[in-house]
C-alpha cells in the first residue's frame, strides 16, 4: 500500500476543490490553519458548498462561527440567504465580522456571542439550513432543541462527527473523549432513523448531511 502516492493524490484533489474558493475564503482558511483556529478541511468544506448551492436556502443558523470560513462558504453560493452565527470566542466573532466586510456580505450576516447553551433558547422562526461545528458532544441536544424550528425538507450538515477516528474506535480514548464518542454515537443514530435521510461521509474529521423528510 503506498501511502506517499495515497498522499499526493490527496492533495491534488484539494487543489481541484480549492479552485471552487474565492480567493478571501480560501486566505481565511488558510490563516485559520496557520493560528490553530478551527476551520474545516478542504474536502469537507467543498462539499459543504455544494450540498447548500443545492439546496439554495434562505435562513441558515450556523453553530461554531470562529473566523467566519465555513459562513462566507455558504453565503458565497447562497446569494438569497441570511446566515444567524453562534460563537462563544469574542476575538474570533470579531475578526468574522471583519472578513464579512472584506467579502461584502456583511449585511447578510447576523452574529451571537456566548454560550450556544443559552443563546439557542433563544432561536425563533424558521430555518431551512443547519450547520453544526461547536461542541461535539451536544450535536443531538442542538438538534433536538432546533427541530420545532425546521421547515420540512430542512438540511442539517454536521462536520467532526467521526471525532478522529475514534466514534469508528480506531484508537485508545480517554473517559472524557469515550463521553463525547458515545454522545455523538447517540447523535448518528438519532439522524440515521426513520425521521430523516442521512448519509455520513468520511471526509475531513466525518462529515454528516440529513434532510428532514
Amino acid at each position: 500500500y503506498d501511502t506517499s502516492r495515497t498522499r499526493r493524490l490527496m492533495t491534488d484533489i484539494n487543489q481541484l476543490n480549492l479552485r471552487a474558493f474565492s480567493p478571501l475564503s480560501d486566505e481565511i482558511r488558510r490563516e485559520g490553519e496557520e493560528n490553530f483556529v478551527p476551520v474545516m478541511k478542504v474536502d469537507a468544506a467543498s462539499l459543504l458548498r455544494q450540498i447548500v448551492a443545492l439546496k439554495n436556502p434562505k435562513k441558515i443558523l450556523e453553530i461554531g462561527t470562529a473566523t467566519g470560513f465555513s459562513g462566507m462558504v455558504m453565503l458565497e453560493v447562497a446569494k438569497e440567504a441570511h446566515l444567524y452565527t453562534i460563537e462563544h470566542n469574542e476575538s474570533r466573532v470579531e475578526k468574522a465580522r471583519e472578513n464579512f466586510k472584506k467579502a461584502g456580505i456583511y449585511d447578510r450576516a447576523t452574529f451571537f456571542v456566548g454560550n450556544v447553551h443559552e443563546l439557542i433558547d433563544f432561536v425563533s422562526g424558521e430555518f431551512d439550513f443547519l450547520f453544526f461545528d461547536g461542541p461535539k458532544s451536544h450535536y443531538l441536544e442542538f438538534l433536538l432543541k432546533l427541530r420545532p424550528f425546521l421547515k420540512s425538507g430542512a438540511v442539517v450538515m454536521c462536520d467532526n462527527v467521526l471525532f478522529r477516528g475514534i466514534i469508528e474506535e480506531k484508537q485508545e480514548t480517554k473517559r472524557r473523549m469515550r463521553t463525547i464518542a458515545g454522545n455523538m454515537r447517540e447523535f448518528l443514530d438519532y439522524i440515521t432513523g426513520d425521521e430523516w435521510i442521512s448519509t455520513v461521509y468520511d471526509i475531513g474529521d466525518g462529515v454528516s448531511v440529513s434532510i428532514l423528510k
